[in-house]
């Protein structure tokens, strides 16, 4: 038993789902331009890419307050979404971003992005980054869906 709460104790996770118009091409389109992530995250000041937006490839962001970030596309899928990882001391934290079409191409679909960190600093990461992302993550998917869209 208190091998499981240790264990249950080093992870949390946190997941927010909204409908959009938009299509799988139009929310691609975002997700796959990092250095304008900022332009929807309010979070981020930056975010630059090593190279094109596909599995293994390393990237940098600066969120807005904090330090410098490494981070690696760990899997993409055009258009139905992707997971980066953020690489934290002693830690990871995963973005899983998915796109769901709906029944009807021209009705668009559902975009859900789900949080997962593990590892040693949990406890502490989940007060400094968990918060802020459980308050702000509804206004981006907002703002996400928003703009995705208006993609031509």
């Amino acid at each position: 038993y208190a091998y499981y709460m240790e264990v249950k104790m080093l992870a949390w996770t946190h997941e927010e789902s909204i409908p959009t118009r938009a299509t799988g091409a139009q929310v691609w389109a975002l997700w796959s331009r990092p250095h304008e992530w900022n332009r929807w995250d309010e979070g981020l000041e930056w975010v630059t890419l090593e190279g094109t937006f596909v599995s293994g490839t390393w990237g940098r962001l600066k969120p807005v307050g904090g330090p410098e970030v490494k981070f690696v596309i760990l899997e993409a899928w055009p258009e139905r979404g992707f997971t980066d990882r953020a690489l934290l001391p002693l830690t990871r934290l995963d973005f899983i971003h998915l796109y769901t079409p709906g029944p009807l191409p021209e009705q668009g679909g559902r975009v859900t992005v789900r949080i997962e960190m593990r590892g040693v600093l949990t406890p502490l990461f989940r007060r400094i980054i968990g918060r802020d992302i459980q308050k702000t993550l509804s206004a981006t998917l907002d703002r996400f869906a928003a703009q995705a869209e208006k993609v031509e």
